[in-house]
């Protein structure tokens, strides 16, 4: 897939605790080539690949803009390998939120392997890259 104008799509890594894919008989297996956990939230617009969200605006997700955002939430997915809710509405008013595992992200500037993510004005980009965007950790 092709990164919108002046993003580039990244892979980035989302966490969720062990006890979150334990399956109550202690047995559960499972095979996929994708590689997130993703569930539908309603969504206050259409959103594309990677867009990072939080919970609130007028519906249940919005995307983020906050510099430094320490509400991020989760990334939107268009294949996740574990779909759950997948019965509230469609890709357009409900997508797929990914809540963990690894998932494409839209991001602005230069990152590398290992790199923090953060909010910018409007865009993600890599933590050490802040400082070349006008802006400064918290």
């Amino acid at each position: 897939m092709a990164s919108p104008p002046g993003y580039q799509y990244v892979l980035c890594y989302l966490t969720v605790p062990d006890d979150l894919l334990k399956s109550t008989e202690g047995n559960l297996t499972t095979k996929s080539i994708y590689a997130d956990l993703a569930e539908r939230y309603e969504a206050d617009s259409i959103y594309d690949l990677g867009t990072v969200v939080s919970l609130g605006g007028e519906k249940e997700i919005t995307q983020t803009i906050t510099p430094n955002d320490k509400n991020v939430f989760g990334v939107i997915s268009a294949t996740p390998a574990f779909e759950m809710n997948t019965g509230a509405g469609n890709d357009r008013t409900h997508p797929f939120v990914a809540l963990a595992g690894r998932i494409k992200c839209k991001v602005v500037g230069i990152i590398h392997k290992g790199d923090r993510l953060v909010v910018g004005q409007s865009f993600v980009v890599a933590d050490g890259q802040i400082a070349a965007h006008g802006y400064q950790t918290r």
